[in-house]
Protein backbone atom coordinates (compact mmCIF):
# COMPACT_ATOMS: atom_id res chain seq x y z
CA UNK A 1 0.00 0.00 0.00
CA UNK A 2 1.02 3.70 -0.34
CA UNK A 3 -0.40 7.29 0.02
CA UNK A 4 0.32 10.67 -2.23
CA UNK A 5 -0.60 13.59 -1.70
CA UNK A 6 -2.37 15.40 -4.64
CA UNK A 7 -2.29 18.70 -5.67
CA UNK A 8 -4.84 19.88 -3.76
CA UNK A 9 -3.65 19.03 -0.69
CA UNK A 10 -5.78 15.77 -0.16
CA UNK A 11 -4.11 12.10 0.11
CA UNK A 12 -4.71 9.11 -2.17
CA UNK A 13 -5.18 6.30 -0.54
CA UNK A 14 -3.72 3.03 -2.91
CA UNK A 15 -3.17 -0.79 -1.80
CA UNK A 16 -2.69 -4.29 -3.92
CA UNK A 17 -5.54 -6.63 -5.22
CA UNK A 18 -5.22 -10.88 -4.23
CA UNK A 19 -4.19 -9.93 -8.45
CA UNK A 20 -1.26 -7.57 -7.55
CA UNK A 21 -3.34 -4.80 -9.41
CA UNK A 22 -3.01 -1.69 -7.55
CA UNK A 23 -6.44 -0.35 -6.91
CA UNK A 24 -7.85 2.89 -4.83
CA UNK A 25 -9.32 3.39 -1.78
CA UNK A 26 -10.35 6.68 -1.69
CA UNK A 27 -9.25 10.25 -0.96
CA UNK A 28 -9.01 11.92 2.18
CA UNK A 29 -8.31 15.20 4.48
CA UNK A 30 -5.85 13.64 6.48
CA UNK A 31 -2.61 11.17 5.90
CA UNK A 32 -3.51 9.02 8.24
CA UNK A 33 -6.96 8.40 7.47
CA UNK A 34 -5.12 7.24 3.85
CA UNK A 35 -3.08 4.86 5.51
CA UNK A 36 -5.85 3.26 7.74
CA UNK A 37 -8.38 3.03 4.34
CA UNK A 38 -5.14 1.71 2.43
CA UNK A 39 -4.55 -0.82 4.92
CA UNK A 40 -8.35 -1.93 5.55
CA UNK A 41 -8.48 -2.34 1.99
CA UNK A 42 -5.77 -4.54 1.76
CA UNK A 43 -6.92 -6.72 4.90
CA UNK A 44 -10.12 -7.25 3.25
CA UNK A 45 -7.99 -8.35 0.25
CA UNK A 46 -6.06 -10.88 2.14
CA UNK A 47 -2.92 -8.75 0.93
CA UNK A 48 -1.75 -6.88 3.87
CA UNK A 49 1.42 -8.36 6.09
CA UNK A 50 1.06 -9.24 10.36
CA UNK A 51 3.64 -6.81 10.16
CA UNK A 52 1.47 -3.58 8.95
CA UNK A 53 -1.52 -4.73 11.00
CA UNK A 54 1.01 -4.06 13.97
CA UNK A 55 2.03 -0.75 13.43
CA UNK A 56 -1.19 0.39 13.08
CA UNK A 57 -2.96 -0.71 16.02
CA UNK A 58 -3.83 2.08 19.07
CA UNK A 59 -5.75 1.42 22.66
CA UNK A 60 -9.01 1.49 20.38
CA UNK A 61 -10.46 -1.63 19.16
CA UNK A 62 -12.69 -0.08 17.03
CA UNK A 63 -15.37 -3.04 15.29
CA UNK A 64 -13.92 -1.72 11.72
CA UNK A 65 -10.03 -2.50 12.92
CA UNK A 66 -10.78 -5.55 14.44
CA UNK A 67 -13.63 -6.84 11.63
CA UNK A 68 -10.56 -6.32 8.89
CA UNK A 69 -7.84 -7.09 10.74
CA UNK A 70 -8.59 -10.20 12.84
CA UNK A 71 -11.58 -11.56 11.75
CA UNK A 72 -11.72 -11.81 7.83
CA UNK A 73 -8.79 -13.27 7.84
CA UNK A 74 -8.93 -16.37 10.17
CA UNK A 75 -12.42 -16.66 9.08
CA UNK A 76 -13.85 -20.17 9.43
CA UNK A 77 -16.55 -19.90 7.05
CA UNK A 78 -17.62 -21.24 3.74
CA UNK A 79 -15.60 -18.75 1.44
CA UNK A 80 -19.17 -17.89 0.04
CA UNK A 81 -20.56 -16.98 3.24
CA UNK A 82 -17.45 -14.82 4.60
CA UNK A 83 -18.04 -12.45 1.05
CA UNK A 84 -21.27 -12.03 1.96
CA UNK A 85 -20.88 -10.85 5.63
CA UNK A 86 -17.90 -8.86 3.85
CA UNK A 87 -20.49 -7.32 2.24
CA UNK A 88 -23.30 -6.87 4.66
CA UNK A 89 -20.76 -5.23 7.05
CA UNK A 90 -19.26 -2.86 4.38
CA UNK A 91 -22.29 -1.40 2.82
CA UNK A 92 -25.18 -1.67 6.31
CA UNK A 93 -22.86 -2.40 9.10
CA UNK A 94 -19.38 0.05 9.01
CA UNK A 95 -21.10 3.49 8.62
CA UNK A 96 -23.23 2.64 12.09
CA UNK A 97 -21.14 0.82 14.33
CA UNK A 98 -17.61 0.90 12.42
CA UNK A 99 -15.91 3.24 14.44
CA UNK A 100 -17.70 2.06 18.10
CA UNK A 101 -15.08 0.18 20.10
CA UNK A 102 -16.20 -3.51 20.51
CA UNK A 103 -15.37 -3.49 24.33
CA UNK A 104 -17.83 -0.65 25.20
CA UNK A 105 -20.60 -1.91 22.13
CA UNK A 106 -23.66 -1.74 23.81
CA UNK A 107 -26.86 -3.68 23.29
CA UNK A 108 -29.47 -0.39 22.72
CA UNK A 109 -26.51 0.50 20.12
CA UNK A 110 -26.74 -2.70 18.68
CA UNK A 111 -30.47 -2.15 18.54
CA UNK A 112 -30.52 1.04 17.37
CA UNK A 113 -28.50 -0.12 14.25
CA UNK A 114 -30.67 -2.88 13.57
CA UNK A 115 -34.07 -1.04 13.45
CA UNK A 116 -32.05 1.51 11.58
CA UNK A 117 -31.15 -1.14 8.57
CA UNK A 118 -34.59 -2.63 9.15
CA UNK A 119 -35.90 0.35 7.82
CA UNK A 120 -34.71 0.54 4.73
CA UNK A 121 -37.26 -1.49 4.22
CA UNK A 122 -35.81 -5.04 4.25
CA UNK A 123 -36.24 -7.02 8.03
CA UNK A 124 -34.42 -9.65 5.96
CA UNK A 125 -30.66 -6.91 6.49
CA UNK A 126 -31.38 -6.45 9.76
CA UNK A 127 -31.62 -10.31 10.65
CA UNK A 128 -28.13 -11.00 8.42
CA UNK A 129 -26.90 -8.19 9.95
CA UNK A 130 -27.11 -9.49 13.59
CA UNK A 131 -25.77 -12.53 12.14
CA UNK A 132 -23.29 -10.67 10.70
CA UNK A 133 -22.16 -8.92 14.71
CA UNK A 134 -22.99 -12.58 16.50
CA UNK A 135 -20.59 -14.16 14.57
CA UNK A 136 -17.78 -11.44 14.73
CA UNK A 137 -18.41 -11.41 19.14
CA UNK A 138 -18.39 -14.76 19.32
CA UNK A 139 -14.83 -15.03 18.18
CA UNK A 140 -13.95 -11.79 20.07
CA UNK A 141 -15.88 -14.17 23.23
CA UNK A 142 -13.25 -16.65 22.48
CA UNK A 143 -10.36 -14.44 22.21
CA UNK A 144 -11.27 -12.99 25.72
CA UNK A 145 -11.05 -9.54 24.56
CA UNK A 146 -15.32 -8.80 25.67
CA UNK A 147 -16.97 -11.30 27.81
CA UNK A 148 -21.11 -10.79 26.66
CA UNK A 149 -22.15 -10.41 23.50
CA UNK A 150 -24.36 -7.60 22.62
CA UNK A 151 -26.22 -9.30 20.04
CA UNK A 152 -27.85 -11.40 22.73
CA UNK A 153 -30.92 -10.54 23.64
CA UNK A 154 -31.70 -8.22 20.80
CA UNK A 155 -34.74 -9.30 18.80
CA UNK A 156 -35.36 -8.40 14.93
CA UNK A 157 -38.53 -9.15 13.16
CA UNK A 158 -37.94 -12.68 11.31
CA UNK A 159 -38.61 -12.17 7.34
CA UNK A 160 -41.64 -14.10 6.22
CA UNK A 161 -40.06 -17.27 4.61
CA UNK A 162 -41.01 -18.16 0.69
CA UNK A 163 -43.50 -21.73 1.14
CA UNK A 164 -42.41 -23.84 -1.33
CA UNK A 165 -44.92 -26.19 -3.79
CA UNK A 166 -43.72 -29.34 -5.38
CA UNK A 167 -44.12 -29.71 -9.46
CA UNK A 168 -47.13 -31.40 -10.84
CA UNK A 169 -46.28 -34.38 -12.93
CA UNK A 170 -48.09 -32.34 -15.82
CA UNK A 171 -46.15 -29.05 -14.83
CA UNK A 172 -43.12 -30.74 -14.53
CA UNK A 173 -43.88 -32.06 -18.54
CA UNK A 174 -44.46 -28.70 -19.42
CA UNK A 175 -41.27 -27.10 -18.16
CA UNK A 176 -39.64 -29.63 -19.70
CA UNK A 177 -41.15 -28.69 -23.37
CA UNK A 178 -40.04 -24.91 -22.82
CA UNK A 179 -36.36 -25.57 -22.00
CA UNK A 180 -34.16 -24.95 -25.05
CA UNK A 181 -31.76 -27.73 -25.30
CA UNK A 182 -31.91 -31.67 -24.93
CA UNK A 183 -29.15 -30.84 -21.84
CA UNK A 184 -31.19 -28.48 -20.05
CA UNK A 185 -34.15 -30.65 -20.06
CA UNK A 186 -31.74 -33.76 -19.08
CA UNK A 187 -30.28 -31.52 -15.83
CA UNK A 188 -34.07 -30.45 -14.94
CA UNK A 189 -34.61 -34.64 -14.59
CA UNK A 190 -31.72 -35.46 -12.94
CA UNK A 191 -32.35 -32.47 -10.11
CA UNK A 192 -35.78 -33.99 -9.82
CA UNK A 193 -34.94 -37.47 -9.95
CA UNK A 194 -32.16 -37.72 -7.41
CA UNK A 195 -33.43 -34.93 -5.21
CA UNK A 196 -29.38 -33.48 -5.37
CA UNK A 197 -28.79 -29.22 -4.31
CA UNK A 198 -27.68 -27.51 -7.18
CA UNK A 199 -23.99 -27.46 -5.95
CA UNK A 200 -23.99 -30.96 -5.23
CA UNK A 201 -25.28 -32.14 -8.58
CA UNK A 202 -22.74 -29.17 -10.58
CA UNK A 203 -19.70 -31.05 -8.85
CA UNK A 204 -20.99 -34.53 -9.82
CA UNK A 205 -18.31 -35.78 -11.85
CA UNK A 206 -18.31 -39.47 -14.01
CA UNK A 207 -16.23 -41.29 -11.62
CA UNK A 208 -18.94 -40.78 -9.00
CA UNK A 209 -21.22 -42.05 -10.81
CA UNK A 210 -21.16 -46.50 -10.36
CA UNK A 211 -22.71 -47.61 -12.89
CA UNK A 212 -22.64 -51.15 -11.89
CA UNK A 213 -24.87 -50.76 -9.12
CA UNK A 214 -26.64 -47.58 -10.08
CA UNK A 215 -25.63 -45.81 -7.75
CA UNK A 216 -23.92 -41.62 -7.56
CA UNK A 217 -21.81 -40.78 -4.65
CA UNK A 218 -21.67 -37.58 -3.34
CA UNK A 219 -18.37 -36.22 -1.43
CA UNK A 220 -18.20 -32.48 -2.84
CA UNK A 221 -20.30 -29.38 -3.52
CA UNK A 222 -19.25 -26.18 -5.62
CA UNK A 223 -20.00 -22.94 -4.84
CA UNK A 224 -19.96 -20.01 -7.66
CA UNK A 225 -18.49 -17.11 -5.59
CA UNK A 226 -18.81 -13.50 -6.77
CA UNK A 227 -15.39 -12.66 -8.00
CA UNK A 228 -12.75 -14.69 -8.53
CA UNK A 229 -10.59 -16.19 -5.70
CA UNK A 230 -6.57 -15.72 -5.25
CA UNK A 231 -6.09 -19.12 -7.34
CA UNK A 232 -8.07 -17.14 -10.23
CA UNK A 233 -11.14 -19.25 -10.18
CA UNK A 234 -14.93 -18.27 -9.37
CA UNK A 235 -15.58 -21.65 -8.01
CA UNK A 236 -14.82 -23.21 -4.70
CA UNK A 237 -15.47 -26.76 -4.47
CA UNK A 238 -16.23 -28.03 -0.88
CA UNK A 239 -14.69 -31.79 0.06
CA UNK A 240 -18.19 -31.95 1.41
CA UNK A 241 -21.93 -31.65 0.98
CA UNK A 242 -23.50 -29.27 2.86
CA UNK A 243 -24.69 -31.67 5.56
CA UNK A 244 -20.89 -32.54 6.14
CA UNK A 245 -21.46 -36.37 5.53
CA UNK A 246 -20.88 -38.09 2.18
CA UNK A 247 -24.14 -39.85 0.78
CA UNK A 248 -25.23 -42.70 -1.83
CA UNK A 249 -28.04 -41.74 -4.65
CA UNK A 250 -29.01 -44.49 -6.07
CA UNK A 251 -30.77 -44.33 -9.47
CA UNK A 252 -33.61 -46.77 -10.94
CA UNK A 253 -32.94 -48.85 -14.08
CA UNK A 254 -34.40 -46.59 -16.97
CA UNK A 255 -32.93 -43.19 -15.68
CA UNK A 256 -29.40 -45.15 -15.29
CA UNK A 257 -29.76 -45.90 -19.50
CA UNK A 258 -30.66 -42.25 -20.01
CA UNK A 259 -27.40 -41.55 -17.91
CA UNK A 260 -25.41 -44.02 -19.87
CA UNK A 261 -26.43 -42.54 -23.07
CA UNK A 262 -25.95 -38.48 -21.90
CA UNK A 263 -22.37 -39.84 -21.41
CA UNK A 264 -21.57 -41.66 -24.17
CA UNK A 265 -23.26 -38.51 -26.25
CA UNK A 266 -21.15 -36.10 -24.57
CA UNK A 267 -18.21 -38.46 -24.87
CA UNK A 268 -17.34 -37.52 -20.96
CA UNK A 269 -14.17 -38.47 -19.76
CA UNK A 270 -13.75 -40.24 -16.38
CA UNK A 271 -12.54 -37.09 -14.72
CA UNK A 272 -14.64 -34.82 -16.74
CA UNK A 273 -17.70 -32.54 -15.00
CA UNK A 274 -21.36 -34.54 -15.65
CA UNK A 275 -22.83 -30.98 -16.51
CA UNK A 276 -20.08 -29.17 -17.37
CA UNK A 277 -19.97 -25.33 -18.88
CA UNK A 278 -19.25 -27.00 -22.24
CA UNK A 279 -21.75 -29.62 -21.99
CA UNK A 280 -24.50 -27.55 -20.44
CA UNK A 281 -23.78 -24.29 -22.41
CA UNK A 282 -21.40 -24.65 -25.46
CA UNK A 283 -20.40 -21.64 -27.02
CA UNK A 284 -22.97 -19.28 -28.82
CA UNK A 285 -22.46 -18.12 -32.30
CA UNK A 286 -24.15 -15.44 -34.13
CA UNK A 287 -26.58 -17.54 -36.61
CA UNK A 288 -27.47 -14.72 -38.85
CA UNK A 289 -24.67 -12.77 -40.22
CA UNK A 290 -26.36 -10.90 -42.88
CA UNK A 291 -28.83 -8.09 -41.51
CA UNK A 292 -32.08 -7.03 -43.14
CA UNK A 293 -33.71 -3.52 -42.85
CA UNK A 294 -35.83 -4.54 -39.57
CA UNK A 295 -32.54 -5.42 -37.84
CA UNK A 296 -31.24 -1.88 -37.57
CA UNK A 297 -32.79 1.06 -34.74
CA UNK A 298 -32.29 4.53 -33.55
CA UNK A 299 -31.21 5.58 -29.90
CA UNK A 300 -31.81 9.47 -30.02
CA UNK A 301 -29.76 10.42 -33.45
CA UNK A 302 -27.73 7.70 -33.29
CA UNK A 303 -28.48 4.49 -35.72
CA UNK A 304 -27.30 0.72 -33.91
CA UNK A 305 -27.41 -2.36 -36.10
CA UNK A 306 -28.71 -5.66 -34.26
CA UNK A 307 -26.14 -8.28 -33.62
CA UNK A 308 -23.37 -5.84 -32.87
CA UNK A 309 -21.19 -5.46 -29.75
CA UNK A 310 -21.59 -1.45 -30.60
CA UNK A 311 -25.34 -1.86 -30.09
CA UNK A 312 -24.79 -4.09 -27.26
CA UNK A 313 -22.23 -1.21 -25.40
CA UNK A 314 -23.47 1.83 -26.46
CA UNK A 315 -27.16 1.44 -27.93
CA UNK A 316 -27.78 -0.81 -24.71
CA UNK A 317 -29.47 -3.32 -26.38
CA UNK A 318 -29.94 -6.23 -24.78
CA UNK A 319 -31.75 -8.62 -27.71
CA UNK A 320 -31.01 -11.97 -28.66
CA UNK A 321 -28.51 -11.15 -31.43
CA UNK A 322 -26.79 -8.35 -29.61
CA UNK A 323 -26.22 -10.44 -26.41
CA UNK A 324 -24.84 -13.20 -28.28
CA UNK A 325 -22.80 -11.14 -30.24
CA UNK A 326 -21.24 -9.33 -27.32
CA UNK A 327 -20.93 -12.72 -25.86
CA UNK A 328 -18.60 -14.20 -29.22
CA UNK A 329 -16.60 -11.27 -28.82
CA UNK A 330 -15.86 -11.79 -24.90
CA UNK A 331 -14.74 -15.64 -26.30
CA UNK A 332 -12.66 -14.97 -28.68
CA UNK A 333 -10.83 -11.83 -27.98
CA UNK A 334 -11.18 -10.91 -24.05
CA UNK A 335 -10.76 -14.50 -22.53
CA UNK A 336 -8.80 -15.52 -25.27
CA UNK A 337 -5.73 -13.09 -24.66
CA UNK A 338 -6.28 -14.23 -20.64
CA UNK A 339 -3.41 -15.18 -18.75
CA UNK A 340 -5.04 -19.21 -18.01
CA UNK A 341 -2.86 -18.86 -14.61
CA UNK A 342 -4.59 -15.98 -13.64
CA UNK A 343 -7.73 -16.68 -15.37
CA UNK A 344 -8.14 -20.43 -15.85
CA UNK A 345 -11.16 -21.21 -17.66
CA UNK A 346 -14.59 -21.85 -15.94
CA UNK A 347 -15.11 -25.50 -16.01
CA UNK A 348 -18.33 -25.57 -13.87
CA UNK A 349 -21.87 -24.73 -15.35
CA UNK A 350 -22.53 -20.91 -14.46
CA UNK A 351 -25.69 -21.40 -11.98
CA UNK A 352 -26.96 -17.66 -13.15
CA UNK A 353 -27.29 -19.33 -16.91
CA UNK A 354 -29.27 -22.51 -15.71
CA UNK A 355 -31.45 -20.20 -13.54
CA UNK A 356 -32.22 -17.65 -16.59
CA UNK A 357 -32.89 -20.96 -18.62
CA UNK A 358 -35.48 -22.66 -16.03
CA UNK A 359 -37.08 -18.48 -15.51
CA UNK A 360 -37.68 -18.53 -19.11
CA UNK A 361 -38.74 -22.02 -18.91
CA UNK A 362 -41.52 -21.08 -16.38
CA UNK A 363 -42.57 -18.05 -18.12
CA UNK A 364 -42.50 -18.87 -21.71
CA UNK A 365 -45.16 -22.15 -20.17
CA UNK A 366 -47.27 -19.78 -18.45
CA UNK A 367 -47.85 -21.38 -15.73
CA UNK A 368 -49.60 -20.50 -12.59
CA UNK A 369 -47.09 -19.61 -10.10
CA UNK A 370 -43.37 -19.12 -10.73
CA UNK A 371 -41.01 -22.50 -9.97
CA UNK A 372 -38.03 -22.13 -8.54
CA UNK A 373 -35.01 -24.25 -9.65
CA UNK A 374 -34.80 -25.33 -5.63
CA UNK A 375 -38.46 -26.61 -6.04
CA UNK A 376 -37.35 -29.40 -8.29
CA UNK A 377 -35.33 -30.66 -5.14
CA UNK A 378 -38.70 -30.38 -3.02
CA UNK A 379 -40.90 -31.93 -5.78
CA UNK A 380 -38.36 -35.31 -5.14
CA UNK A 381 -39.03 -35.19 -1.46
CA UNK A 382 -42.77 -34.85 -1.71
CA UNK A 383 -42.60 -37.52 -4.49
CA UNK A 384 -40.69 -39.86 -2.48
CA UNK A 385 -42.98 -39.64 1.16
CA UNK A 386 -45.96 -39.77 -0.90
CA UNK A 387 -44.44 -42.95 -2.73
CA UNK A 388 -44.70 -44.44 1.17
CA UNK A 389 -40.88 -44.30 1.51
CA UNK A 390 -39.41 -44.14 4.80
CA UNK A 391 -38.74 -41.45 6.20
CA UNK A 392 -35.38 -42.10 7.51
CA UNK A 393 -34.50 -43.14 4.07
CA UNK A 394 -36.05 -39.94 2.66
CA UNK A 395 -34.13 -37.78 4.99
CA UNK A 396 -30.23 -40.12 4.38
CA UNK A 397 -30.95 -39.33 0.70
CA UNK A 398 -31.78 -35.93 0.90
CA UNK A 399 -28.91 -35.15 3.32
CA UNK A 400 -31.36 -33.59 6.17
CA UNK A 401 -29.04 -33.00 9.36
CA UNK A 402 -32.19 -33.46 11.43
CA UNK A 403 -35.71 -35.04 11.01
CA UNK A 404 -37.20 -31.54 11.75
CA UNK A 405 -36.41 -30.77 8.38
CA UNK A 406 -37.76 -33.75 6.17
CA UNK A 407 -41.15 -33.80 8.02
CA UNK A 408 -41.81 -30.16 6.66
CA UNK A 409 -41.96 -32.19 3.63
CA UNK A 410 -45.35 -34.09 4.64
CA UNK A 411 -47.49 -30.94 5.25
CA UNK A 412 -47.93 -30.55 1.20
CA UNK A 413 -48.96 -34.20 0.59
CA UNK A 414 -52.40 -33.85 -1.22
CA UNK A 415 -53.39 -37.49 0.25
CA UNK A 416 -52.81 -36.21 3.79
CA UNK A 417 -54.90 -33.14 3.21
CA UNK A 418 -57.43 -34.81 1.69
CA UNK A 419 -57.15 -37.99 4.27
CA UNK A 420 -57.39 -34.52 6.79
CA UNK A 421 -60.70 -33.13 5.62
CA UNK A 422 -62.17 -36.46 5.19
CA UNK A 423 -61.86 -36.93 9.06
CA UNK A 424 -63.27 -33.60 9.48
CA UNK A 425 -66.91 -34.45 7.70
CA UNK A 426 -67.28 -37.00 10.84
CA UNK A 427 -68.54 -33.43 12.55
CA UNK A 428 -71.14 -32.63 9.68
Amino acid sequence: MYVEQKPNGRWMARYRDEHGKWRSAGVFDAKKEAEEAALYAELGAGTASPGQVASTSSGVLTLRKYFYSTWIPNATQHPRTVVGYETLYRVHIDSLLGAKDVRHLTQSEVRRALRSIAGTGSPHLASRSKAVLGAVYRTLIEEDIVEENPTRGVTVKSPDSKPFRPLEKEEFALMLEHLKTDELRFFAKFLITTGMRYGEASEVRVYDYNDARREILLTRSATLMPKRQANGSRVVVKKATKSGFNRVIPVSKAFDEALRNFIEQHQLGYENLLFGRETMFPEIRVVREKTSPGDVFKDGNRTYRHGTTYAYNEGKCRCELCTEARMVYKRRYTYANRDPKKFPPMEHMDYHSWKKAWNDAARDAGLSWMPRTHDLRHSNATALLSGKVDIFEVMQRLGHRNLTTTQKYLHRLRESQERAAEIGDQFL
